[in-house]
């Protein structure tokens, strides 16, 4: 349904989305709800996840 540059751009949005994310929970200190989900563990996950999919939404980007 989507193209290559459509799936691109969709990964690019959805890297940039995890790493706001990560710098939003850094910046409030609360505690979490999840009681097996440290509130300590998710500021540190999400910007490393978000850099995952940036890495290979270049590769996928360098392939077209």
């Amino acid at each position: 349904m989507l193209g290559p540059w459509g799936r691109t751009l969709l990964g690019g949005a959805f890297a940039l989305a995890l790493l706001a994310a990560g710098k939003w929970t850094r910046r409030k200190e609360t505690i979490s709800a999840i009681q097996t989900l440290p509130i300590a563990k998710l500021p540190a996950i999400l910007p490393r996840a978000g850099t995952a999919v940036a890495f290979a939404t270049s590769r996928s980007l360098s392939a077209l």
